[in-house]
């Protein structure tokens, strides 16, 4: 079985118990219980369950299970990578921009890129331009072996068009391609044109690093808490418990010493108490002894009047 990360606001602190009855492979999270059965079994692709994606392969057989722990080991390995604050990738490594000579009140964005942008083939080496037809209402002159999907502002369904063919402009629409999105606004004048290039020196661009500052209040921990909100919840999680253990503890010795004492009473011995029996059971042997005396004399007094 293969478990992957892959996507890091879904993932949550639970251990996961995976488990066959010998039909269905079922995914138990053990904060909460709940059950998610791996469909189809022979899997046909991976199924991403928490942000987690499960590949699993071969034969298990009936009660075989396999627990999973996504976050066990996540902070073991912290270390700081970059101790040179110059060498801290702040800017964005594209860059966009609209020529003064455009005569349409169209506007490009600022764009960002996602991680397919570090694939191969598809970081730019150089700049581009998108020129906008008018006629048409399409942008050409993407780079010609990269598809480009356009979302509908506000969202909806993506349409992909072939690479190499031109591309309907929409006022906000987002313009996917090779990994990099951009969006272009107002409307454009026949002929202006939006260019696209590498942000080589990064100078005067801090995209990056006013994104990462956003980490503080971004809700990024299980997708609904900070890292700050996250930690604290960790930390009082783990003083409660330690406080529960304790109070327990606590219960624990005092019941074991009321039953110690209880234990005592009925079955413990007083060394005072068993002086004092021990002195009236003597006194009682000689009161019991002085009339035997008393009374054997008593019968011999009798035997003689007899006489």
């Amino acid at each position: 079985m293969q478990a992957v990360v892959k996507d890091g606001t879904q993932v949550t602190a639970s251990t996961y118990d995976l488990n066959f009855d010998g039909t269905n492979l079922v995914l138990t999270r053990a904060s909460d219980g709940k059950q998610t059965t791996i469909t189809p079994f022979p899997q046909t692709g991976p199924q991403m369950i928490d942000g987690v994606e499960y590949n699993i392969s071969g034969v298990p057989a009936t009660g075989d299970h396999v627990e999973v722990r996504p976050v066990a080991n996540a902070a073991s390995a912290f270390s700081v990578a970059v101790k040179d604050a110059t060498k801290v990738a702040l800017a964005a490594p594209i860059t966009t921009s609209a020529p003064t000579s455009n005569t349409g009140s169209g506007k490009i964005d600022a764009g960002s890129v996602d991680a397919t942008y570090l694939q191969p083939g598809n970081a730019l080496t150089a700049p581009f331009s998108l020129t906008y037809d008018s006629t048409a209402n399409t942008l050409s002159g993407f780079p010609a072996t990269q598809d480009v999907t356009v979302t509908p502002p506000g969202g909806g369904t993506p349409v992909t068009y072939p690479a190499g063919t031109p591309v309907p402009y929409a006022d906000g629409a987002k313009i996917s391609f090779g990994g990099i999105s951009v969006s272009i606004t107002g409307k454009p004048a026949n002929g202006d044109q939006f260019t696209i290039g590498p942000n080589t020196n990064g100078v005067g661009d801090n995209r990056n690093g006013v994104l990462l500052a956003g980490l503080q209040t971004k809700n990024v921990v299980g997708g609904s808490a900070t890292f700050q909100s996250g930690y604290a919840q960790m930390v009082n999680y783990v003083a409660n418990k330690a406080r529960e253990s304790q109070i327990s503890m606590t219960a624990a010795d005092g019941a074991v010493e009321q039953a110690a004492k209880a234990q005592q009473q009925l079955s413990g011995v007083n060394l005072d108490e068993e002086a004092a029996n021990l002195l009236r059971y003597q006194q009682a042997y000689q009161a019991s002894g002085k009339v035997m005396q008393v009374a054997s004399q008593l019968f011999d007094v009798l035997l003689s009047l007899g006489r």
